[in-house]
């Protein structure tokens, strides 16, 4: 693949491929196919996976110009920028720009970009759209609308925005997403009859994968867990064991959520010796661009921050790792 220079579409670089590929290089005691690799990694995200992961630091000593974090978030927006202008009909390539801007905290871009989009849609017909990809798209040009207001402390004005994300959905090819991301919205929000009610009527056995039925259960524990019925969470939260492997971020949270904190160090330094897991636990470990928080969302930003500074969590990052203070803003890749 790295020979035929194989790319994803519209361009961009498989990047957390070409990291594993960089990583059997080193190990084999061959930097120089390691900083030819290296070349072709330009996800910010990947690239500070890889400067504080330890079985990377013989890379980043001999090239560390190839490791600027914000020099390279922003290249990726520039360029993915110039893919926007030349598809003009294609809204894909635009929300990848989005999460793009997201990284470097571009959120004023990320408003005017989906302001110009719903525009567009609004005054075109249905027999000529202004999209070509309207059905798989729109939904997410709402929700990053949404997200991007919420950057920008305008709460209201983000929560309205992503209620009509998830009205799309009679009209979107995805039926459940937005209704999940409405209902955790809804529970930062301190609302958690608004975020059970965003939940009805998805067609559990139908529209969601085992990733997206952890997802569901975890807006559903924090409702739940705000309305202190703890005997209803008490059967989610079982659930959510049962399927743990499904989606291990969403058991790790719950974890601290149902107030499990040893478990879930265990789960989190199991997570830093499995060379598999390491590099996103490392990553989830960094210290980002702040972001403003409603309260429900800073009490859980402190718990996972409580999680980091325990001794043993502490000890076991540092055996393989290292915290840093990152250049951008949190995003997961």
């Amino acid at each position: 693949m790295f020979a035929a220079r194989f790319t994803y579409r519209w361009d961009t670089q498989p990047s957390t491929l070409w990291r594993d590929l960089v990583l059997d290089a080193l190990q084999r005691k061959d930097l120089a196919r390691a900083r030819e690799i290296q070349q072709r990694i330009t996800g910010a995200p990947t690239l500070i996976s890889m400067r504080v992961d330890r079985r990377y630091d013989e890379l980043v000593h001999a090239d560390p110009k190839m490791f600027d974090v914000a020099a390279a978030a922003n290249t990726e927006c520039k360029r993915l920028r110039r893919v926007v202008e030349d598809h003009p009909r294609s809204l894909e390539p635009l929300v990848q720009y989005l999460y793009a801007l997201f990284i470097v905290g571009g959120h004023k871009e990320v408003l005017s970009q989906t302001d110009k989009v719903l525009a567009r849609n609004a005054a075109a017909t249905v027999d000529k759209p202004a999209f070509d990809d309207v059905a798989d798209q729109l939904n997410w040009i709402y929700d990053l609308r949404a997200y991007a207001l919420m950057r920008m402390g305008r709460w209201d004005e983000g929560l309205s925005s992503q209620k009509a994300a998830r009205e799309q959905r009679e009209s979107s090819s995805d039926k459940v997403s937005q209704a999940i991301n409405l209902a955790f919205t809804y529970t930062e929000f301190a609302r958690p009859d608004d975020a059970l009610k965003s939940l009805e009527g998805i067609d559990w056995a139908n529209s969601l994968s085992g990733y997206g039925r952890m997802q569901l259960q975890q807006a559903r524990l924090r409702a739940y867990l705000q309305l202190g019925k703890r005997g209803e969470a008490q059967e989610i939260f079982a659930y959510l064991r049962e399927h743990r492997a499904d989606a291990p971020d969403s058991w790790l949270d719950t974890l601290l959520d149902w107030g499990e904190v040893d478990e879930a160090a265990a789960q989190y330094i199991e997570n830093l010796r499995d060379p598999q897991k390491r590099a996103d636990a490392l990553y989830k470990a960094q210290i980002f661009r702040e972001i403003p928080r409603l309260p429900q969302a800073a009490a859980e930003h402190t718990r996972w921050q409580a999680l980091l500074a325990r001794p043993d969590v502490t000890a076991a990052i540092n055996e393989v790792g290292r915290r840093e203070k990152q250049p951008v803003y949190f995003f997961d890749e």
